[in-house]
């Protein structure tokens, strides 16, 4: 089994995630009216190179790559508005891979709803589905089976306001080899900023000492 094939399969489970964590759905998306400050404050939040041990490389965060997981459940934001939103490079070490993103809602009661319709089971099984889908629809031409997604509620410490976590997981069997993936995404929400952390793991779970000390680091930076 090649490191190039579980890369892009990592990759695509990490954009799956961050599609269905990150905005856009069914009922129409949040307004955006930008804010100076609130970007500023964003970029500031979302992970950066000196959050990771040494051995982790970063590069510009690229778009694209997700499934519609409006398809399967309506995350409808169009009544709140962003004023500042980031995303921060694409992180990766031997078989993990990792991203976040920070937004910066007008007001507080703006950034609660956003967590209620986001940190949600209903939403983490249509992006385990959306995960299996593209999984098996990105592999290029390898032979590839793609097992039935299976979705956890992680146990998370409190952080910010509020914080929750989900674990989306399936086997694929690539060129007759067995390989677990496994996608944790984190919610905190700390007055008006929501945030998100997606970790991708292939052949392992992602590591819950790595995943409490990114998102600790990143609610930190939360504060107003």
């Amino acid at each position: 089994m090649t490191r190039g094939l579980l890369s892009a399969l990592a990759g695509v489970a990490l954009a799956v995630a961050l599609a269905g964590c990150g905005g856009g759905g069914g009922g129409g998306d949040a307004r955006t009216v930008i804010d100076d400050a609130d970007q500023a404050h964003a970029q500031a939040i979302v992970l950066r190179p000196g959050d990771f041990p040494a051995g982790w490389e970063g590069a510009p965060h690229e778009e694209g790559g997700g499934a519609d997981v409006d398809q399967c459940v309506e995350l409808d934001l169009s009544d709140l508005t962003v004023t500042g939103d980031a995303d921060s490079d694409d992180f990766s070490s031997e078989t993990t891979f990792v991203i976040s993103s920070a937004s910066i809602f007008q007001t507080a009661e703006q950034a609660r709803q956003a967590f209620d319709r986001y940190a949600r089971e209903e939403l983490a099984r249509c992006i385990g589905d959306a995960l299996a889908a593209s999984a098996e629809a990105g592999t290029d031409g390898a032979d590839v089976e793609v097992g039935e997604a299976t979705v956890t509620t992680l146990s998370f410490p409190a952080l910010g306001d509020r914080s929750s976590g989900y674990r989306a997981g399936l086997t694929l069997t690539v060129e007759g080899e067995q390989a677990p993936l496994f996608v944790d995404f984190v919610f905190i929400q700390r007055d008006r900023v929501l945030a998100t952390i997606a970790l991708a793991s292939l052949l392992q779970q992602p590591s819950k000492a790595l995943r409490e000390d990114l998102a600790t680091k990143v609610a930190l930076r939360m504060e107003p």
